[in-house]
């Protein structure tokens, strides 16, 4: 904190004005190899075409005006400039660009990491560890243009659906449920799953409902 001293002519007045130093939240990403969910010797940081966002209402998704960062060559990424309190980091699931395909390790369960920043800190071990021992979905989701749930020819996949994995089961995504598949124009991003048996389910865009699976159900899979 700063304080700047005003004085008047003919009394002594003092105005104490309080102000914030700004602070910053840095980290790396690095190889898992042993998929342990802790960094250790010898387990280099890369640089991914992952990125990392704050995701300031905890939605668990980029939403536009939310902070974004990519990596450098030594695999760090950095928010600078922030005003304290509490953040949640998370990172964007990778343009598909070749079979190389990475899971989160740490944090566990796929969650965000969660930072309570004070003035003037500065953070620098806000990391996410991934691993290349995981699965994929080939995923894709259609306009269903006859409605009859089947995929056919005419039927042109559907932009910006996503497709994520529901750890609970509940039907409902929770912001640290990955989302594991996304499609725009030019682009498809992916995420990769640890082991282990998954159920993915679709979050329908406005102005459409869901063909297949019938009732608004998932697919069961295992990586």
């Amino acid at each position: 904190m700063t304080s700047r001293r005003q004085a008047t002519h003919g009394c002594g007045v003092e105005l104490l004005e309080a102000r914030c130093l700004l602070s910053s939240i840095s980290g790396v990403a690095f190889v898992d190899a042993n998929t342990n969910g802790v960094r250790d010797a010898g387990e280099n940081t890369f640089a991914t075409t992952r990125s990392f966002y704050l995701d300031l209402n905890n939605s668990g998704l980029l939403d536009a005006g939310e902070p974004s960062s990519g990596v450098d060559a030594t695999g760090r990424f950095l928010f600078d400039n922030l005003s304290p309190g509490n953040y949640q980091v998370r990172g964007v699931p990778k343009v598909q660009t070749g079979p190389a395909l990475y899971g989160q390790t740490l944090p566990g369960n796929y969650a965000g990491r969660t930072i309570n920043l004070a003035d003037n800190e500065q953070v620098t071990d806000a990391d996410f560890g991934y691993s290349s021992d995981v699965g994929m979905i080939a995923s894709g989701v259609f306009r269903d243009l006859n409605g009859d749930g089947v995929h056919q020819g005419g039927d042109f996949n559907l932009y910006n659906a996503l497709v994520y994995a529901d750890l609970n089961n509940d039907a409902t995504r929770q912001p640290d449920e990955p989302i594991v598949y996304r499609e725009t124009p030019g682009n498809r991003y992916v995420d990769g799953l640890l082991p282990g048996t998954y159920t993915f389910r679709l979050l329908v865009p406005q102005d459409y409902h869901q063909t297949a699976p019938a009732n608004n159900g998932g697919i069961t899979i295992s990586p």
